[in-house]
């Protein structure tokens, strides 16, 4: 297991911050929780950061109600959210920035170019090198079948992501 002397900083991005990412961050947030109550992993769970930033938001959006349903039916209170839009001092300060398609990995890239090495598609970090996953769609205006969908997906791969940022054992529920 890793342990960690200073705080660090994991960034979830999408387009508009109020679905995909707004999900990811509510459910690493979650995962913390769980992870939270064994005792050796209290100290380096405290010192995670949690973000997340759209790469076109519109700053003080609220998230999708279809997104914080979806989550709701998953047994998850998200936090009150506003959109955060993507910025270069975001990009600096994370220590990860895990995107949700090719486009967002671009577009980041672009806004901060020192940055790229720890810009990754969430799909192929997750689970890297046993399986990937591209592209995560986009459920913006889909039925709330879809979000339920995208949230359950999101889910296997913010854990799995999360294990291996914190080089734990891959169990994802």
């Amino acid at each position: 297991m890793q342990i960690y002397r200073q705080q660090k900083t994991m960034l979830y991005v999408c387009t508009g911050n109020t679905c995909r990412s707004f999900m990811a961050e509510a459910l690493a947030k979650y995962y913390l929780q769980q992870r939270a109550k064994e005792k050796d992993l209290q100290r380096v769970l405290s010192e995670l950061k949690i973000l997340s930033a759209g790469t076109r938001a519109m700053p003080g959006d609220w998230a999708s109600p279809e997104a914080i349903r979806a989550l709701l039916d998953m047994g998850i209170k998200p936090e009150e959210h506003q959109a955060r839009l993507l910025n270069g001092q975001m990009l600096q300060k994370a220590d990860l920035v895990l995107v949700m398609t090719e486009e967002h990995k671009r577009a980041a890239a672009y806004l901060e170019p020192a940055a790229s090495n720890k810009i990754h598609l969430l799909g192929e970090y997750a689970f890297y090198p046993d399986r990937t996953i591209k592209d995560i769609p986009d459920p913006f205006g889909m039925s709330e079948k879809v979000y339920r969908e995208c949230a359950a997906q999101l889910k296997f791969l913010v854990f799995g992501a999360m294990e291996r940022f914190l080089g734990l054992n891959r169990e994802v529920t």
